[in-house]
């Protein structure tokens, strides 16, 4: 955990296979430095790397929103520097030209994707689909993505009967 609470890095193991787990809030007032960091982070552990949370950016200014807001450099920048170091943006992954949101914004009466899960594109084999839910409870819609801890190419013939282990991320 960083000292302003910002971001939380957990590993350990599952079904024997190591993985890091990160959890992101990035206040709304960041710059590149702090994605800089967040990415590096990333890039230091070992395993499978899942990220994800509340990162405050519409990577993607005219798909990740319902109007078309005002757009920094910011998002640019951060989209050449993930595709730099491997990292994927799950849900464009996914649904290319899709549009779902996770956000709701009632001063601006528009909906946008500002929280994510990224992975690096060795592990992207691992994940099989992303579902955003309904905006009920709050602000935020609840994002879950299914891991697959064995591959197929894991499972022999004799384990052929039996299913991905997977658990929800």
């Amino acid at each position: 955990m960083d000292k302003e609470g910002r971001y939380i890095v957990v590993s350990g193991k599952i079904d024997d296979i190591s993985i890091t787990l990160c959890n992101i809030y990035a206040p709304p007032e960041n710059d590149f430095s702090f994605y800089r960091k967040i990415f590096d982070v990333i890039l230091r552990d070992t395993g499978v790397v899942l990220c994800g949370g509340d990162f405050n950016i519409r990577l993607n200014s005219k798909s990740d929103s319902s109007k078309n807001l005002i757009t920094t450099p910011l998002p640019r920048k951060t989209n050449v520097l993930m595709a730099e170091l491997g990292i994927i943006y799950l849900w464009r992954d996914f649904y290319p030209t899709g549009r779902d949101y996770t956000f709701y914004s009632a001063p601006h009466d528009s909906y946008s994707i500002i929280d994510n899960f990224f992975v690096l594109k060795r592990d992207r084999h691992r994940l099989h689909s992303y579902v955003i839910g309904g905006i009920d409870l709050s602000d935020h819609a609840l994002s879950l993505v299914p891991y697959i801890s064995r591959t197929t190419q894991e499972n022999t013939m004799e384990n052929e009967h039996k299913y991905p282990k997977q658990c929800t991320i």
